[in-house]
Formats: structure tokens, C-alpha cells, sequence
């Protein structure tokens, strides 16, 4: 292959001679697969040496061809989002102009792979799709192209300068896309993976779930049991506090019927005593009497006595006046006698009166007390049924509270229900995973 191609014209080329680039070439590939493919290309040291000479030729033009390639890439929103996303396009401009002067510098080597792999890989990660890298690679291509067919005097320097650029740019897509299909496949092995794993878990969630469920389903089920349970209970609870309501108002009732009886012979007990003691003034009176008439007895049979001594002095003449005088002691004597009586018995009817008046006030204090004792019973009783009251009431709210919560638990066992059949599709869907 003649080398000295670019022949002075104008003074725009001039020969580039064999040695003046042979030595910053190079072409190694220990990647059996890859020499391979470089021999299927037919490129040899000879189209690194073309490279490198056009690499002059092509430097005032890596601008052009960067704004170029990516005005281009705009018509496309997507590849514009991945940019924004992960770079931004003054940044890549300068990786691309690097990249360009990179690719004809002749160097085929282990970094040269390395790179284009790491290339392939970034692509992948940003998720920039292969049609559009050999779509935009194919952009590039074409205009470097009509740069050289603008640069090169000959068709046939034309056709070795593109025919060497082919081939590297043909190794690259190469490289790019076995990366690229290397990386795919293993993401596509990582997310099998990932998606085993994630059956597995899901499997094991879904059983675990399941055992959870029907445990919890057991659970709400002896739950609702009891609380049904307790819903009888505090039915039962209410029905007794009402009939205890009851019984309660009832036993006020007849306290107060008692408490009033009480009152009543409370103040029975204080007329009889009232009248005991008038009964007492009265006797005393009598009493008082009772001595008046005993001492005008006594006067009396005093005087009848002094009468019969001066009937007797008088002799026969006063014998009359003296049977008279006799008559009159009989009677005062009788009088006393009797005065006596009424004397004893008053005497008597005073003591009755003041045992009576004695037991009568042991009533009253009796009484009294039991009026004390019932106007405590009936406070007691008030604070009873108010306590009734309020267990009625708490006992009504608890079976109100029961009956919701027995409703809770009946959506709560639906929703279980629920959920146990979304375990079953869960599990159903990870085995189409």
C-alpha cells in the first residue's frame, strides 16, 4: 500500500512519510476473538499509519463535527433527556472532541478495548438503547466522510483515508456492541436473579402471610366469639341493673312510706306525751284538792269532836246537838277515809303516769332515732340508685361500645379475607415473574 498518498496541491497536503508516524503505532490485541476480528477487517498497521496522518487534517475540524453530531442528536427527546439527566452536552462536547482525535491516533491496543468496553457500559447504565448509538456513531461516520472527501486531492487517497476510517470505526461499533450485548446480558442475568430472588421472597412472604393470616383469622374468630360473649354479658349486666333499679326505687319507695309512718308516730308519741303531762298537772291538782278536802275532814271531825266534849258538858240539853256532833265525826271520818282512797289512788295514777311517761319517752327517743337511722338509710339509698344509675348507664354504653367493636371485627375478619386471597394472587403473579 502506497503510503505517500497526500501529494502537495496548493500546499494543503504534503507527503507524510512512512517513518515520521511508524513508531507511535501500534496494533495489540492478546484477545484471540479480537485479533480475529481485526483480521476480518483486514486492518493492519498500515491503516493506523493512514489514521494518524489524517489526524492533522482532521483537528480544525473536531468542533464542527462535535456541534454537528450533536444538533443532530436533539431531533430526538429522549437521547436529550438522558443528557439532562446524566451530563449535560457542554461536558460530553469535550469527551467527543477527545474521543474523535482519540480514534485517529493509531493505537490499537489494551487501553483503546478498555475503553470503548467502558464506554458500552456507561451507555447501558444511562440506558441509552444500541439503535441510537449506531445511529449517531452512523452520523459520525458519514460526516467525517465529507470532510475528507473535502480534504483529499484523489479519489483513490479519498478511498484508502475512509477505508482505514471504516475499519476503526467498524472495530469500535464492534467493541461498543459486544460490550453492550455482554452488559445486557449480564443485567438481563442479575435481574433473573433479582427476579428469583424476589419469588423467593415473595413465595416466602405470601406462606408466611398466609400462616399469619390464618392464625389472625383464628384469632378474630375467638375474638368475635368473646366478644359476642361479652355483649351477652353486659346485656345481662344492663337487665339486672335495671331490675336492681328497680328493686332499689321500690325499697325508696317504701322508706319513704315508713319514714313518713315514723314521722307520724314521732308526733303521736309527743302529743301523749303532751297530754301525759298535762294528765300529770291535772292529778297534781287533784292532788292538791284531794288534801284541801282531807284537811277540812280533819277540821271537821276536829270541831265534831270539840262538839260532842261541849254537848257532853251541856248534859241532857246538849244530848241532841251531841248525836249531831257524832254524825258529823262519822262523816269526816268517812271523808278522810275516802280522801284517803283518791289520795292513794292519785298517789298510784302519778306513778303509772311516770313509768308511762318514762317508756313513752324511751318511744319518742326510740323513735326519734329511727327517724335519724331512716333519713340515713334513705341518703344511703339516693347514693345506691345514683350508683345504679351510672352502672345502667356504663353498662348501656359498654354494650353500645361491644356491639361496635363486634362490628369492627367482623369487617376486620373480612379484610383478612381479603387480604388472604390477595396472598393467593401474590403468589399466583410470582411465578409468572
Amino acid at each position: 500500500m502506497n503510503l505517500a498518498f497526500f501529494k502537495k496541491k496548493d500546499s494543503l497536503h504534503r507527503l507524510q512519510e512512512r517513518d515520521t508516524y511508524q513508531s507511535s503505532i501500534e496494533l495489540t490485541l492478546y484477545n484471540q476473538d479480537l485479533r480475529k476480528q481485526a483480521d476480518m477487517l483486514h486492518l493492519q498497521e498500515d491503516d493506523l499509519l493512514i489514521l494518524k496522518s489524517i489526524q492533522p487534517l482532521m483537528a480544525p475540524y473536531i468542533d464542527q463535527l462535535v456541534d454537528q453530531f450533536y444538533e443532530n442528536l436533539q431531533n430526538e427527546h429522549s437521547l436529550t433527556d438522558i443528557i439532562r439527566t446524566h451530563s449535560s452536552i457542554d461536558r460530553l462536547k469535550n469527551t467527543l472532541k477527545i474521543h474523535i482525535l482519540e480514534t485517529f491516533e493509531g493505537q490499537v491496543n489494551h487501553e483503546f478495548v478498555s475503553k470503548r468496553q467502558r464506554i458500552a457500559w456507561r451507555h447501558v447504565k444511562i440506558g441509552l438503547q444500541p439503535k441510537w448509538y449506531m445511529c449517531a456513531f452512523q452520523e459520525l461516520l458519514l460526516s467525517i466522510s465529507d470532510i475528507l472527501a473535502s480534504l483529499l486531492p484523489t479519489p483513490e487517497e479519498y478511498r484508502l483515508a475512509v477505508k482505514a476510517v471504516n475499519k476503526i470505526f467498524s472495530l469500535e461499533q464492534q467493541l461498543v456492541l459486544e460490550a453492550y450485548e455482554a452488559e445486557s446480558e449480564r443485567a438481563q442475568r442479575e435481574t433473573e436473579h433479582v427476579k428469583e430472588r424476589v419469588r423467593e421472597e415473595v413465595n416466602l412472604v405470601a406462606s408466611q402471610l398466609a400462616a399469619i393470616l390464618e392464625t389472625t383469622n383464628s384469632s378474630v374468630s375467638q375474638l368475635s366469639g368473646r366478644t359476642q360473649d361479652l355483649a351477652t354479658l353486659a346485656g345481662l349486666a344492663l337487665e339486672t341493673a335495671v331490675q336492681t333499679e328497680t328493686a332499689a326505687t321500690k325499697g325508696m319507695e317504701d322508706l319513704d312510706h315508713h319514714q313518713r309512718l315514723m314521722n307520724r308516730i314521732q308526733q303521736s308519741t309527743e302529743q301523749i306525751i303532751d297530754k301525759i303531762t298535762v294528765l300529770h298537772h291535772v292529778s297534781n291538782e287533784i292532788n292538791s284538792i284531794v288534801n284541801i278536802v282531807k284537811s277540812i275532814a280533819e277540821q271537821t271531825n276536829l270541831l265534831a269532836l270539840n262538839a260532842a266534849i261541849e254537848a257532853a258538858r251541856a248534859g241532857d240539853s246538849g244530848k241532841g246537838f251531841a248525836v249531831v256532833a257524832n254524825e258529823v265525826r262519822k262523816l269526816a271520818e268517812e271523808t278522810k277515809v275516802s280522801v284517803s282512797g283518791v289520795s292513794n289512788l292519785i298517789l298510784k295514777i302519778n306513778e303509772q303516769i311516770a313509768i308511762t311517761s318514762e317508756c313513752i319517752g324511751e318511744v319518742a327517743s326510740l323513735t326519734k332515732e329511727s327517724n335519724e337511722q331512716m333519713h340515713e338509710m334513705n341518703r344511703y339509698f339516693e347514693t345506691v340508685l345514683g350508683s345504679i344509675n351510672e352502672n345502667k348507664e356504663q353498662n348501656e354504653r359498654t354494650q353500645q361500645e361491644l356491639s361496635r367493636v363486634a362490628s369492627q371485627i367482623q369487617e376486620a375478619s373480612r379484610a383478612v379475607s381479603e387480604i388472604a386471597g390477595s396472598a393467593e394472587q401474590l403468589k399466583s403473579l410470582s411465578s409468572q415473574i
